[in-house]
């Protein structure tokens, strides 16, 4: 066979066509490897910020009480849920609408709760007091599940860079997501929400998830209306290119919520609660305001201190629009997810300095807008970054630890079961005991269910039953009325016995200047005998103020 010499043309072997370089914008695919690291991560973020909070909680341990003040009322009605969730009147309230047309407005989750505290109860779980960590767990771990998830819709590998930021940034929403409350389940749907608008999906299986959306909203939360938020965000973003179909969504919200409501044991009256709670509220403090009647301190603007200690919040949102203006200025196409979300961000975060509740969505949802926005510019960058930038959030978390810590010694009060002691020792089920202040409610009713109160976790329930006797009452707390005599107190309440718990002393010290009998006196509060001769306690004669008119809840 003859060998080519120098001069014989070689032949080289066919290359393979070079890869089409990715579309601008489009989402580079990770090696398998890098993407199983990537989910180890992922889990091994969840483990540390779990044992982070763990620390957290012992560190903070208060025996008999909790952190969530209404978290006894609710751990009560589960407890009670096959007595009450079927009755239309609720027997422990005197004073309030309750007595005569009640809902239970938070149904769902009191049912999520009976069924979790009776599975717990085959394994030796008794949860009969405060703190409830078997509770609080869950509640965390579906919120850690449920962020996950919408990161994983958002198509962003990188979750454990958000993780943190989402339970450690801001002290104020980890107190609240350390709740036995049902705004729990509300941020956890809320987020849900968020992400399936913001995935591209087909229509009709939109609609009906956010018509089952709407319907947990009903059963689960006192405001079903708030899915609303983001489901008009999103008709308010997707507008430009969807048209009219941008506000399918809502629609679908409004009706799931609406057969919710209808589909009731306790209809008609969810509509009467819910207009009570939802609108009266809002238009007697636009209307009303001298009226008196004291809101919760967590629906009011943050003071500065609470400004400064969440300040992550607004920077993360800053963050997140200059990176975005940085992109559309570069005459980048922004997806509609990043700007859906950075719209309900600009709503929620300035909602904030408003209410302070309203940090529960505006941490969120500001995450959400941040992780496209990441997604985008950050998501192929080697994982190194991707790691460092995690440390940086779980070193944030330790930074903010001491300020959160103080949060959780401002929370909370021991239930009175020395009260409760007292009171089945002397009293009948069914007799009625006032509670002057709202606040006590919760704790007594989870105390001694059997006995009968004067109204529970918002005077405007009260208002509604006799506006002109609520208003009364609330003027005494707040020092706008003089407290009364024994009898004419006795009529106002329509009660003999009058419990103060320890939130409001300066109210008992009111009923004590005014020489009405002490029945009760204990490591939890004051019950006082309106019917019972005067007894003079040694203390000057009372002045104008009764009482201090809020009680000391936390931030």
């Amino acid at each position: 066979m003859a060998t080519p010499d120098a001069s014989t043309p070689q032949i080289e072997p066919a290359r393979p066509p070079a890869a089409a370089p990715p579309l601008p914008g489009a989402l580079v695919q990770p090696a398998p490897d890098r993407r199983r690291l990537e989910r180890r991560l992922v889990i091994l973020m969840v483990v540390a910020v779990l044992l982070q909070m763990t620390l957290l909680r012992l560190h903070v341990w208060q025996p008999d009480r909790d952190v969530s003040f209404d978290a006894p009322y609710h751990i009560a009605m589960a407890d009670l849920f096959s007595e009450l969730a079927w009755r239309k009147t609720f027997p422990a309230t005197s004073l309030s609408i309750w007595s005569t047309h009640f809902a239970d407005k938070e149904i769902g989750f009191h049912l999520l709760l009976c069924s979790l505290r009776r599975w717990a109860g085959l394994f030796g779980y008794r949860g009969d007091a405060p703190p409830f960590i078997l509770e609080t767990a869950c509640l965390l771990i579906g919120l850690i599940v449920a962020f996950l998830a919408a990161l994983r819709s958002l198509r962003l590998r990188q979750a454990f860079v958000f993780l943190p930021l989402l339970l450690f940034a801001c002290p104020l929403f980890t107190l609240r997501a350390n709740l036995v409350r049902p705004h729990c389940i509300s941020i956890i749907l809320m987020i849900l929400t968020a992400a399936l608008l913001a995935e591209p999906v087909d229509l009709r299986r939109q609609l009906w998830r956010l018509g089952l959306f709407g319907l947990l909203f009903s059963y689960m939360h006192s405001n079903p209306h708030f899915i609303l938020l983001p489901t008009v965000g999103y008709a308010l973003a997707a507008f430009p290119s969807r048209g009219w179909r941008a506000f399918y969504p809502s629609l679908a919200a409004v009706a799931g919520v609406l057969a919710g409501l209808t589909l009731h044991p306790q209809f008609p009256n969810t509509f009467l609660i819910w207009k009570i709670q939802c609108v009266d509220v809002i238009w007697h403090s636009i209307l009303h305001p001298a009226a008196g009647l004291n809101s919760p301190l967590e629906l009011k603007p943050p003071n500065l201190t609470l400004i400064l200690d969440n300040l992550a919040l607004p920077i993360l949102l800053i963050l997140a629009l200059a990176l975005t203006a940085w992109r559309w200025r570069q005459g980048r196409h922004v997806p509609l997810d990043t700007r859906f979300l950075l719209l309900l961000a600009v709503l929620t975060v300035p909602g904030f300095y408003l209410s302070k509740r309203l940090i529960e969505y505006a941490l969120p949802f500001t995450l959400l807008a941040l992780a496209t926005v990441y997604r985008d510019h950050l998501g192929a960058r080697p994982l190194r970054l991707h790691l460092a930038l995690s440390g940086l959030a779980l070193l944030l978390g330790l930074s903010l630890m001491p300020i959160m810590v103080n949060y959780y010694v401002l929370a909370g009060h021991p239930i009175p079961r020395q009260f409760a002691a007292w009171a089945r020792e002397r009293l009948p089920p069914g007799t009625h005991i006032a509670n002057f202040c709202w606040d006590d409610f919760p704790h007594v009713f989870f105390a001694a269910p059997e006995y009968v109160y004067s109204y529970g976790l918002d005077p405007m329930f009260a208002y509604a039953a006799d506006p002109e006797r609520a208003t009364r009452i609330a003027h005494i707390l707040t020092g706008r009325e003089p407290m009364p005599l024994a009898p004419d107190l006795m009529e106002l309440l329509q009660s003999r016995l009058v419990f103060i718990g320890l939130t409001q002393p300066q109210v008992a010290r009111s009923l004590a200047m005014n020489r009405c009998a002490i029945a009760y006196q204990g490591v939890d509060g004051w019950c006082f005998d309106l019917a019972a001769p005067p007894v003079d306690h040694g203390l000057p004669p009372p002045n104008a103020r009764a009482g201090s008119g809020s009680p000391q809840r936390p931030p």
